[in-house]
């Protein structure tokens, strides 16, 4: 059997989009793959998988461009609404969270030489030039770190010796 494509088909489950195609009933497709495919397009294009498989059951009539042309309008002529008490405090708290001293404290960075907030900072320590592991802030196994450990320590060298 062929899609409407003409690749060769397998069953899919109900309710799975395949292609440009709903699958209603016991309808087919090339692959599981491309259903899986196909949805995170839909995704991607604003409209959940599970969205489209309720606008085909229960509003046939909908397309899920026009579905979401209509919630997205509708949202635009309800636009602005109120924001409800309980998101304004819980996002105030938030912020005053974030403004404090601590956050905004300046330090300076190794390698550039500028001001910068202590909170984006970290503190590193550098391994001796034939250390068996690398350090673990650099997220390098100890296999890579044997054998490119030697050339970063050249990197680093390059850019941070002042002599």
């Amino acid at each position: 059997m062929i899609d409407q494509r003409g690749r060769p088909v397998e069953r899919v489950l109900e309710g799975a989009v395949v292609g440009d195609v709903a699958v209603v009933g016991e309808r087919v497709s090339s692959s599981l793959a491309v259903a899986t495919r196909y949805q995170r397009c839909l995704y991607d294009r604003g409209v959940h998988p599970d969205v489209e498989a309720h606008l085909l059951t229960a509003h046939p009539e909908l397309t899920a461009e026009d579905y979401r042309r209509l919630v997205l309008g509708d949202a635009v002529a309800q636009w602005p609404q109120p924001v409800p008490a309980q998101v304004l405090r819980s996002r105030l708290q938030a912020y005053t969270e974030l403004l404090t001293d601590a956050n905004f404290t300046q330090g300076v960075c190794a390698c550039c030489a500028r001001a910068k907030r202590r909170s984006k900072l970290r503190e590193v320590v550098f391994p001796t030039r034939h250390a068996l592991v690398g350090p673990a802030w650099l997220g390098v196994s100890a296999d890579d770190w044997l054998v490119h450990g030697i050339a970063w320590w050249d990197a680093v060298d390059a850019v941070l010796n002042i002599e």
